[in-house]
């Protein structure tokens, strides 16, 4: 596949041989677009964001899938390029420029412009999060999920004591929560490790088991399900369990991980509701920080019989009930911690006002 775009000077044609893209691939791929004053005819590669440090501007791209990326220029405009380049009659293209975060790509035109290009890889791609922190717009790549308070970047996984993180444009001075080292050449890679902690293993008893649930009110035509009456939940399945206080300690957060089938699954104490959801096949998952002055009591968990005639969606693969049987099982609760690492970025000076 290529591209054909009419512009008032010819036709367009790019990238500069046909490629295959793959079902549930999505793209977008500029042509005339102004690097810094120099003009990329075109790239079979995706711009990501814009950043800046004192070397100048920084292009961020990504790779598209599995198409090998190609980057256009006007032969006539181009002074110098870092990376090899093939001549395709009146451009330069470049196209033996691999994925990297670690490589640049430099061009220098005779108008005397410089332009940098990172280009991502499509899974680094999905790993950037770009936004304004201490002063200045930056990208970090992590695998952790991330967010900002201030000046100060806040890293959260769960399950997992080892951080890793790069930072662009690269700054020193950082003060980790915990002990920081630099990775790479040490100029924007870092990585840290919390300590861990044992979480204990959580034994539910089953207080009662389910009775038949009554049909599935609905609504409209084709029949759309409707949530139970409070009267319907009476036919729940139930079991007790306490967790500990000590369950949030050493960590930002503890997830419960509640394995269930059925239709609608509670969680009280005592009366009072805790949380509640609809089950689809997918594992519940419940922050526990939030419920810290109910912890050490005793929960309730209930789970509503869902009937193999009930006519709700499910994915495919998620198995559910013959018609004429229902379900409300418990497959185990266990318990996920979530680590955290602060990360606080010194100040971006102050703008000079006009002398």
């Amino acid at each position: 596949m290529q591209f054909e775009v009419a512009l008032p000077g010819g036709t367009l044609r790019f990238p500069s041989r046909p490629v295959d893209i793959a079902d549930h691939d999505y793209l977008m791929w500029p042509f005339g677009f102004d690097l810094n004053g120099i003009r990329l005819s075109w790239a079979s590669a995706q711009p990501v964001t814009r950043l800046q440090d004192v070397q100048g501007p920084l292009y961020v791209f990504k790779a598209t899938g599995g198409i090998a990326p190609e980057f256009a220029f006007e032969a006539a405009d181009i002074e110098r390029l870092s990376a090899p380049a093939r001549r395709d009659g009146d451009r330069l293209i470049v196209d033996a420029f691999k994925p990297s975060a670690r490589r640049l790509l430099t061009v220098r035109a005779k108008n005397g412009r410089t332009a940098r290009i990172m280009l991502l890889s499509d899974a680094d791609a999905k790993r950037a999060w770009v936004g304004d922190i201490a002063g200045t717009r930056r990208m970090v790549l992590t695998d952790a999920a991330l967010f900002t308070s201030g000046d100060t970047l806040v890293l959260r996984q769960r399950d997992k004591t080892a951080f890793r993180f790069a930072i662009w444009p690269a700054v020193t001075g950082l003060k980790g929560s915990v002990p920081l080292r630099g990775i790479g050449d040490g100029s924007s890679a870092y990585e840290a490790r919390t300590p861990s902690g044992a979480l204990p293993v959580i034994r539910p008893v089953k207080a009662r088991d389910a009775e038949d649930a009554p049909p599935v009110r609905t609504v409209g035509s084709p029949p759309v399900a409707l949530a139970p009456v409070p009267e319907a939940y009476g036919a729940s399945a139930a079991w007790t369990f306490t967790l500990p206080p000590a369950v949030l300690d050493g960590g930002a957060d503890t997830w419960l991980k509640i394995d269930n089938r059925g239709d609608v699954a509670r969680l009280f104490h005592d009366d009072d509701l805790l949380d509640d959801a609809f089950w689809d096949g997918r594992r519940w998952n419940i922050a526990l920080k939030r419920f810290a002055a109910d912890l050490g009591k005793p929960w309730t968990l209930t789970i509503m019989p869902l009937r193999g005639d009930a006519p709700i969606y499910l994915a495919e693969g998620v198995k559910r009930p013959p018609p004429g049987e229902q379900v409300a099982a418990l497959d185990g609760i266990t318990l996920e911690r979530e680590y955290e690492v602060r990360v606080a970025l010194p100040a971006a000076p102050s703008p000079r006002g006009p002398r």
